[in-house]
């Protein structure tokens, strides 16, 4: 029993002491990218940083799913700044309203 015992807490020990990946889901990252980007929120980029960080030690201690992790962070923030891409500039815009406004369409 007590060897039993010592086997069941020892497996609790080395499980424990593991360091877990943080997983985000997709649309809470592009919010903190948007966050982090265009809005300029210190918080954020500062939480940002740190969660990529730790991602990025995970994963350079050969842990797989920090690489997945950080591979989809990276995905999302490309997808964030081609969408950036071709957003027109403000100036743009009003140009094109006053355009449309004279010719009616």
């Amino acid at each position: 029993m007590k060897k039993l015992l010592l086997v069941v807490m020892m497996t609790g020990l080395l499980v424990a002491c593991g360091e877990k990946v943080q997983f985000t889901s997709t649309k809470n990252k592009e919010i903190m990218i948007e966050k982090v980007y265009e809005k300029q929120d210190i918080a954020a980029k500062s939480e940002y940083d740190e969660i990529l960080a730790k991602l990025q030690k995970q994963a350079d201690g050969g842990n797989k799913e920090a690489q997945e992790e950080l591979d989809a962070w990276n995905d999302v923030k490309r997808k964030y700044e081609a969408k950036l891409m071709i957003r027109a500039s403000k100036e743009t815009e009003e140009r094109a309203a006053k355009l449309r406004a004279k010719y009616g369409w």
